[in-house]
């Protein structure tokens, strides 16, 4: 009899590209009972820990840059300002995640992971040392359909930016997309463009699917 094989499924993006309600749709379209966000892992992690020491952890992704030195700040972009405070905010938190993930596959349990956190030096991390480790980069190509995603996550239902901090920051946030995406081209990861969720749904299901049964052939889908 055919053991059953677990997956990792992880969902790489920014702000506003869906990972969330994908997460929570593959979950139960796979019958995966936890679906975990790296946000998750963070604030727990801000609960033992005192912001005046771990600044970077106290704020968005899109927001870390602040945190930066002014020293380290000398002579630089915003954009690497911006994906300075991101990549140390990442590095933290995958820190914890990468032991939540260990312990899924070390008791033989699926699980989807879903965040900004997933860094594509993480993922690649995560497919070398877990076969069955799965994943996925989501993006928002169009700037005006990215902004208007946030719309829903103000208090005022705005696209303005004195009243909606996404718009305020979307230059930010699309530096970070831009930086996943162009990471991810690198290293071959899966991209998936979420303009319509039940065909990016139906996309990363038939993937998952491939890949198991390539694994369950003797395959290997992670290649140095």
């Amino acid at each position: 009899m055919q053991s059953k094989i677990n997956v990792i499924v992880l969902l790489a993006g920014t702000s506003g590209t869906g990972k969330s309600t994908l997460a929570s749709l593959l979950g139960t379209r796979l019958g995966i009972s936890t679906v975990l966000s790296t946000d998750s892992v963070r604030h727990v992690m801000r609960n033992f820990l005192k912001e005046e020491n771990n600044p970077t952890l106290f704020c968005s992704t899109y927001e870390a840059g602040n945190t930066v030195s002014e020293e380290e700040r000398q002579n630089a972009s915003e954009n690497w300002i911006t994906l300075k405070g991101y990549k140390k905010q990442c590095s933290l938190v995958t820190k914890e995640l990468a032991k939540v993930i260990e312990s899924f596959y070390n008791r033989n349990e699926s699980l989807v992971v879903e965040g900004v956190h997933l860094t594509m030096s993480f993922l690649k991390e995560m497919m070398s040392k877990y076969p069955t480790c799965i994943p996925f980069v989501l993006y928002i190509k169009n700037k005006n359909k990215h902004g208007e995603r946030f719309a829903v996550r103000a208090k005022h239902m705005t696209i303005d930016p004195r009243f909606n901090k996404y718009i305020s920051n979307i230059a930010h946030i699309r530096t970070i997309q831009e930086y996943l995406l162009k990471k991810s081209e690198e290293i071959l990861i899966p991209r998936i463009e979420n303009h319509n969720v039940d065909r990016s749904v139906s996309l990363i299901q038939a993937t998952i699917m491939k890949c198991l049964h390539r694994i369950s052939e003797g395959d290997a889908i992670y290649d140095v």
